[in-house]
């Protein structure tokens, strides 16, 4: 397996912006593919927020290799799967997962048998109020996709993210040899 090559692509062109000439000084005769498909090799498994952060932290003297840029995300913090936390994870502080466990055993006991979007709409239907009456645009949003839940329509109808297929991504587009 490899990184996508639509990553690998948006990758090379924020290097290109960062260093500009001095990133593709490092491949001068190379075919550029073949340097984006080891690239792709190199960063296989790892994860967009740790491109992220390898990507804000690049250095400042000379743009990275495929192995340098690794060992960057690498050294990102975050977790990218809940289920994948190591041995080295860090615990989590006993009392601030007592407080949260005592938040949601506080809104169970408040709704009463209602559903949570129905519990959701009442909540916000309370904050909007004690705020003069004006809805965000996100308050707005959560409480129309709640609403159309309660009237019958599942998760997956309300809100839900839809992919663009990639053959109809910019970067898949035939181009006109002229």
């Amino acid at each position: 397996m490899s990184l996508p090559p639509a990553w690998v692509d948006a990758l090379f062109g924020k290097l290109a912006l960062r260093y500009g000439a001095a990133f593709w000084r490092q491949y001068p005769d190379l075919d550029i593919q073949l340097v984006k498909d080891d690239w792709g090799h190199v960063l296989d498994g790892r994860s967009g927020g740790a491109i992220a952060y390898a990507l804000a932290n690049l250095p400042g003297d000379r743009p990275p290799n495929a192995i340098q840029f690794r060992n960057l995300c690498n050294a990102w913090q975050g977790v990218s799967n809940p289920l994948a936390i190591g041995h080295d994870a860090v615990p989590a502080d006993p009392a601030r997962v007592d407080r949260l466990m005592r938040g949601l055993a506080d809104i169970q006991r408040h709704r009463d048998g209602m559903s949570p979007a129905e519990y959701c709409m009442q909540r916000i239907k309370a904050i909007v109020a004690s705020r003069g009456g004006v809805m965000s645009a996100a308050q707005r949003h959560v409480f129309e996709c709640c609403a159309r839940v309660t009237g019958g329509e599942s998760m997956d109808q309300v809100g839900g993210f839809v992919p663009i297929p990639s053959e109809q991504l910019p970067w898949n587009q035939p181009r006109d040899e002229a």
